[in-house]
């Protein structure tokens, strides 16, 4: 009987399935949280990217309304190649690299005496993606022609 007792009340440790079992919960949990952990780093940088090339878009599509208050569509077109280093590949399509992106502006004339034209700003992550990674696109009033 004293035997049945001290077999009760010995409690020396646990078992070796006991530790085995608590660090294969454990394991998954910390395996669950990684995966969690890399997928937000991962959305994050992806989302970063996207706002970078926003802001390349924004910042040319200023540049271009700066060159319109004070140039005609023509003048406007020869100051992009001229001031903003862009390569004309088309008569109405210009291309440049920037900070790492490829930038196309494409602008259609201004129709009649209307004066206002329209522009397309593509900023893509390589010259040979199709999808850009970032788009804008406006219409600009160009000052009249003299």
């Amino acid at each position: 009987m004293l035997a049945k007792c001290r077999a009760k009340t010995d409690n020396r440790g646990m078992t070796l399935i006991e530790v085995l079992l608590s660090m294969v919960i454990l394991s998954i949990v910390i395996v669950t949280f990684l995966t969690m952990f890399i997928q937000s780093a991962k959305t994050n940088k992806h989302s970063g990217d996207i706002i970078d090339a926003t802001y390349m878009a924004q910042t040319h599509m200023e540049n271009i309304y700066q060159i319109s208050t004070n140039n005609s569509y023509d003048k406007g077109l020869e100051k992009l190649v001229d001031e903003g280093k862009f390569t004309k590949k088309t008569t109405t399509t210009f291309t440049k690299r920037d900070k790492g992106f490829y930038i196309s502006i494409e602008l259609v004339s201004p129709k009649d005496q209307d004066y206002v034209g329209k522009v397309l700003v593509k900023v893509f992550n390589h010259p040979a993606d199709t999808k850009p990674a970032a788009q804008m696109e406006s219409r600009i009033l160009w000052k009249e022609e003299k």
